[in-house]
């Protein structure tokens, strides 16, 4: 791959669950192989020399009927474990995210702008939920400069259809500005494998995470489109919509010729939810 190349340069799904050392505690052990995979996913990522990460949260700030774009010019956070903590302050690519708000816009996407107060511009920083930091923390820590960010939210109401619209209006965004972006959906899957996990036990989990694993495993995310509404409710997910904004993206960059290495890395639900790893770099 060129380093002049521009627009979606790489994506992946990383999980947000506590698989780094210092926040998994008692499941250091168990978290070990997703911990390597993750890791693996960052080293791509890093090798493809990427001006900005657009990170995609499902727990960032949830909107009823729109997706949100944070336009702050930072955003910090830290997460504590048993082993230690992990921080992260970024500089936001405040003309990417306004230029990404501006293409939705034209293209009747339902978006909101998360802008800081008025006359304290510079000051405030935009904090970081662990959807957006534990993605990060994978994919810049072998960073000196890590590179700035574009933090987005999905929205579960609005249609999948719209979430793929999303994704393309970001990867025309990155192009227009000339970016070498990376688009990271941080997507956790079936919560409900376990019965004393906080969601209890449900068959569905099993079953979903299975044609997850396979339309990820086959790169043909668009299946995931197909999941039962049911199924999807049952084994309470939110990889789904993250997932979808990222297709959207790569889809559109085939459309307009690129062409991705596609690699999965690992599935496990070493406690009650299933995570898993993959990724796609620009060939």
């Amino acid at each position: 791959m060129s380093k002049v190349e521009t627009g979606i340069v790489a994506g992946a799904i990383l999980p947000h669950g506590s698989t780094i050392p210092e926040l998994a505690g008692e499941h250091t052990d168990v978290m070990a192989r997703l911990h390597s995979a993750c890791l693996a996913a960052g080293s791509t990522i890093s090798r493809c020399q990427p001006d900005c990460i657009l990170v995609i949260t499902p727990h960032g700030m949830v909107l009823d009927d729109m997706f949100t774009v944070c336009l702050f010019r930072q955003a910090s956070g830290s997460l504590d474990g048993d082993g230690g903590d992990i921080t992260g302050c970024y500089k936001i690519d405040t003309e990417l995210s306004e230029h990404l708000w501006n293409e939705l816009q034209s293209y009747g996407v339902p978006a909101a702008s998360l802008v800081p107060d008025v006359g304290e511009e510079d000051n405030q920083q935009m904090p970081l939920d662990w959807g957006a930091l534990i993605p990060l923390w994978y994919c810049t820590r072998s960073s000196k400069l890590p590179p700035s960010i574009v933090l987005v939210t999905p929205c579960p109401s609005l249609t999948l259809e719209q979430h793929m619209d999303f994704g393309a209006s970001a990867a025309r965004a990155a192009r227009t500005l000339g970016r070498r972006m990376v688009i990271v959906a941080s997507s956790d899957w079936a919560h409900r494998h376990h019965e004393d996990g906080p969601y209890g036990f449900h068959p569905s989990a099993a079953e979903l995470d299975k044609l997850v694993v396979r339309a990820v495993q086959s790169d043909c995310l668009g299946d995931l489109a197909g999941l039962d509404v049911d199924l999807i409710s049952d084994a309470a997910i939110d990889g789904l919509w993250p997932t979808t904004m990222l297709y959207g993206a790569l889809s559109f960059e085939r459309d307009n010729g690129a062409r991705y290495t596609h690699e999965f890395l690992h599935y496990e639900h070493p406690t009650y939810f299933g995570m898993l790893a993959a990724t796609w770099s620009r060939e």
